[in-house]
């Protein structure tokens, strides 16, 4: 995957996991295995690899960290989150995915 592909497709992820919440009324996660250079939903709904030959940085809630390389980023039912941003950076580019905390929303910045 591309930088920009690989972005796009970790944004959807992130949008699934926001509307699971809200429609089931539950919370979900969208856990990032940094080890594995993965990240999936706590439903199962979702399995993707991060974007090959990336580096990836995540910013996550104390709360959401599992393990050092598991991190996530969870859904209220009520749309909110935990908020967090996760960095993508090929060779000389990069590119961030945030979470807003307070409304959930999801947005790329970059590449860069």
């Amino acid at each position: 995957l591309g930088l920009e592909r690989g972005g796009l497709e970790l944004a959807s992820a992130l949008r699934q996991t926001r509307r699971e919440a809200v429609t089931t009324v539950s919370e979900r996660v969208l856990l990032m295995d940094l080890s594995s250079g993965t990240y999936r939903t706590d439903s199962g709904s979702l399995q993707r690899d991060f974007p090959a030959n990336s580096d990836i940085t995540v910013e996550a809630a104390g709360s959401e960290q599992l393990e050092e390389s598991l991190l996530g980023i969870r859904f209220f039912p009520t749309g909110a989150s935990t908020g967090g941003s996760i960095l993508v950076k090929q060779a000389d580019r990069s590119l961030s995915v945030t979470v807003d905390w307070l409304t959930g929303r999801v947005a790329i910045h970059g590449p860069e």
